[in-house]
């Protein structure tokens, strides 16, 4: 839909590319600026000097309030200001959204927010991090290790850090763009970086990528664009990560989390790649902590802060990236110790009765066994409930058994109806839910449907749920939906 208005405007990339390098102060107008992109983007550009405003259709939340301009409930023609110089929206957005649709009559300049960050990222030297999973957490860590090593940067992800002002990330004369790049609808193909991190390529936007070969061949393509002198640092531990990074013409630096034997299984795109490794992983209470080398060079002792083995390939990459900007390797090391972590990414949300809750945004199969194995690590007493509100009915539907499998590795599983995005919301998000419980039933463990968050409340609440006698119990909840507006409506406090 993006393309039905921009096509009409030849120009637009170099149009906006004016605008970013202009010294007077541009009038741009966000729509859909709720989304995490989009308003990651927006404190970007406020530190450009741009002056902002802003429509949803979302209401605002705990994550928006503090957005420093004008943000209007709901969409409508009147608002859009008078001599706005570009309208900038989600792909979220239809083409016949009324803002869109005076845009279009006053004359303005109208890009996604995808051309929008690349032509950013043709300004300022950019690192992309790609793939299908660990795109916000790695860009987060990296955005961390640059700040800790006082490397002015913005950063523009999907994810918002623990405790932290992220005016504070967003540097009015940057040396580094740190920017999340998805490859939904090949969104990533907009971006021009000088170092690229791939960390995974896995089957996931069902909607843009029929088959495996069009899903390699997007990344590869992705690859493919790098500069001849730029840096792409590939995940060797995902064999279609490998195969999308031989079309890259630059220098390719891989990282790899798994034993000797496994590395020596896996065929290297050539002989003088160099690889980051890492040797005698432990979990601990508070993370995980590891030994991370360079090639041949001497080891670092690394203390990561995140739970979980898969933290450990995302913390690897953002240390490499760091290295490529010119960070030193022991500056990049001590500064992930003190990582305060990014919102609904196994985040700790309290104690509510007498469960312990936490919430993440897995919402593929791999993803959720991943955070179901870093809860169990982490928390190895504890009886474990899980929460999953499924995300877009066509991924369920096509990854069905893998959700089944991942989820029934919990004690118990609540399914929530799927929340469509950018799908109707049918029947089918109720059917597709009881389908999925019906398949956890199949393998023999405890599954059920859970119509509302309203009832899902009130089961944390149910004095009859079983639980260990010390009080010990997990509640997880799961999914890129709004599953967490839960910790937001329980009454009383979370302590």
């Amino acid at each position: 839909m993006e393309n039905k208005i921009t096509e009409n405007a030849p120009d637009s990339r170099d149009s906006f590319a004016k605008l970013l390098r202009r010294s007077a102060p541009v009038k741009a107008h966000l729509i859909g600026v709720r989304g995490a992109g989009m308003r990651s983007l927006a404190i970007s550009l406020l530190a450009n000097g741009w002056q902002l405003t802003g429509s949803d259709a979302a209401a605002e939340s705990n994550a928006t309030q503090a957005a420093h301009f004008p943000v209007f409930h709901g969409h409508a023609a009147a608002h859009l200001p008078e001599n706005t110089d570009v309208v900038i929206h989600s792909l979220a957005i239809p083409a016949d959204n009324p803002e869109m649709r005076a845009a279009v009559e006053q004359g303005c300049l109208i890009v996604s927010y995808a051309q929008a960050l690349g032509r950013l990222s043709e300004q300022i030297p950019t690192v992309a991090v790609a793939g299908t999973h660990g795109k916000t957490t790695t860009s987060s860590l990296l955005s961390h290790i640059l700040s800790t090593a006082g490397c002015a940067h913005q950063l523009v992800n999907g994810g918002r850090f623990l405790h932290t002002q992220e005016k504070a990330i967003s540097s009015e004369k940057p040396d580094w763009l740190v920017a999340e790049s998805c490859e939904f609808r090949r969104s990533f193909l907009e971006i021009s970086p000088k170092i690229a991190i791939l960390l995974s390529v896995e089957a996931d936007h069902f909607d843009c990528y029929p088959d495996e070969a069009t899903l390699v061949a997007a990344f590869a393509d992705f690859c493919s664009r790098m500069p001849s002198e730029g840096k792409l640092l590939v995940n060797a531990a995902c064999p279609r990560a490998l195969r999308a990074a031989q079309a890259a013409d630059c220098s390719i630096i891989c990282f790899d989390t798994r034993d000797v034997s496994a590395r020596a299984s896996t065929n290297a795109i050539d002989e003088a790649t160099h690889t980051w490794t890492v040797g005698n992983p432990i979990q601990t209470h508070n993370g995980v902590e590891f030994e991370l080398q360079y090639g041949d060079q001497q080891p670092h002792a690394c203390r990561l802060p995140l739970s979980g083995e898969h933290q450990i390939s995302n913390a690897i990459a953002a240390i490499a990236a760091a290295v490529e900007c010119g960070v030193e390797l022991k500056q990049a090391v001590l500064a992930v110790e003190s990582f305060p972590g990014v919102e609904r990414r196994f985040q700790l949300r309290g104690r509510y009765a007498d469960w312990l809750l936490l919430d993440d945004y897995a919402h593929h199969p791999t993803e959720i066994r991943a955070t179901i194995s870093a809860a169990r690590e982490r928390f190895p007493d504890y009886l474990l409930t899980v929460a999953f509100q499924p995300h877009q009915i066509q991924r369920t539907e096509r990854l069905m058994s893998e959700f089944a499998d991942a989820l029934r590795l919990a004690d118990r599983v609540f399914v929530l109806p799927v929340f469509a995005a950018r799908e109707t919301a049918d029947q089918r998000v109720i059917s597709t839910s009881q389908q999925l419980v019906q398949q956890g039933l199949e393998r023999g463990a405890e599954f059920q449907f859970c119509p509302t968050l309203d009832q899902l409340r009130l089961i944390l609440d149910d004095k009859h749920l079983t639980g260990p006698e010390t009080g010990r119990r997990l509640f997880l909840t799961l999914g890129a939906g709004d599953i967490d507006r839960i910790f937001y409506e329980l009454p009383g406090q979370i302590r």
